[in-house]
């Protein structure tokens, strides 16, 4: 904590106001406070100014120092625009590309989810629980990605609910976005199911050419208990490259950030961040529906093509100025490297359970 004792929090900047709230005077001290006597941190969206455990609150955020006094019977604070909390007044602090995720709990969703479950757990039973996709989950089942083309009801109805969360991630995060923004999203999904001891090991989605953002619609939590701790937990990983410190927290992987599955819940994110699931442990089935998002007006920076050699170069300008050809050519591709299963076969089962 630097001399003024001010903790940071840069996700919350607007205006601070004229005043303090005042409170009453501590009788335990006399004359006016150091700064080391000062302290700021959020409780319930305030900020609040610490002295000698009695607490002023206000709404008022960083970048801000204080220049405090007392005067009795109350303390006082106001604050002054000198950036940083150290020692070097005029360093600039930034937090540089911050990672958009967003989270909804879908109202009423009941009976949408009890349908999706006898959908997916039908489609479980015809493929007699194996797998014929590779990918992260490992012990449970994972559907072919053409979740999105099953004939049922409530695949349209989670349809429009994706629709619904990617066009309020770009109204976020696309300044005044225009209509070819918010529309024309495209998407292909897969279910998973995991039963005890399933889990998804660390991966991205971004392998997918086209893949823009991706997401989790959670269909079932696998208990009828949520108070119970069954695992399942889905984590997202801090993988900035951030030095951590390590005297007061020995783990390292602490700023991970860890959404518990409830049902009704979708989670929206871009596909280049890493993410896991931790073994379930529940007794019931962890039920959940990923998919994937894909925009012709939007990209994901690929810094390999920058134009640091000739054959990387042409590939990058190839990508900026032909992206429809390229993009035609990577799905062709793609589907090269499936197994060629005659049209009306069953799938053959003989791959590893994983997801």
């Amino acid at each position: 904590m630097g001399r003024s004792g001010v903790d940071y929090s840069p996700a919350r900047e607007a205006a601070a106001p004229e005043r303090l709230r005042p409170v009453a005077h501590p009788p335990s001290r006399a004359g006016c406070p150091g700064d080391d006597f000062f302290a700021i941190r959020w409780l319930d969206g305030l900020r609040s100014v610490r002295f000698d455990g009695v607490e002023a609150m206000r709404d008022a955020t960083w970048p801000y120092d204080l220049e405090e006094w007392r005067s009795e019977p109350v303390i006082m604070a106001r604050l002054t625009n000198v950036e940083g909390r150290g020692f070097l007044s005029g360093a600039e602090f930034f937090e540089l590309f911050p990672t958009p995720l967003l989270t909804y709990t879908w109202p009423g969703s009941e009976a949408l989810n009890s349908e999706l479950r006898e959908v997916i757990l039908a489609k479980a039973r015809e493929a007699r629980g194996r797998s014929l996709w590779h990918g992260s989950n490992i012990g449970g089942w994972h559907s072919p990605k053409d979740l999105h083309l099953w004939p049922q009801p409530c695949i349209a109805r989670l349809s429009e609910r994706i629709q619904a969360l990617v066009r309020e991630m770009v109204e976020r995060c696309v300044p005044d976005p225009l209509p070819d923004h918010l529309e024309n999203w495209a998407f292909h999904a897969w279910a998973n199911v995991s039963s005890r001891g399933a889990k998804n090991a660390s991966h991205v989605h971004s392998h997918e050419k086209m893949t823009i953002w991706s997401g989790i619609y959670y269909v079932d939590s696998g208990t009828d208990h949520p108070g119970v701790e069954t695992g399942g937990l889905t984590r997202f990983e801090d993988r900035s490259g951030v030095p951590r410190e390590i005297i007061r927290n020995s783990d390292p992987f602490a700023h991970d950030f860890s959404v518990q599955p409830r049902p009704g819940l979708m989670v929206l994110f871009p596909s280049t961040l890493w993410h896991r699931v931790e073994p379930f442990l529940g007794s019931g089935q962890r039920i959940t529906i990923a998919f994937n998002l894909t925009h012709p007006r939007f990209i994901i920076p690929d810094y390999s093509t920058a134009e640091t050699s000739p054959v990387v170069g042409l590939k990058g300008w190839m990508w900026r100025n032909f992206r429809g050809v390229m993009l035609s050519a990577s799905m062709i591709k793609s589907r090269m490297r499936k197994p060629f299963r005659p049209l009306g076969s069953a799938p053959r089962g003989d791959s590893p359970s994983m997801t």
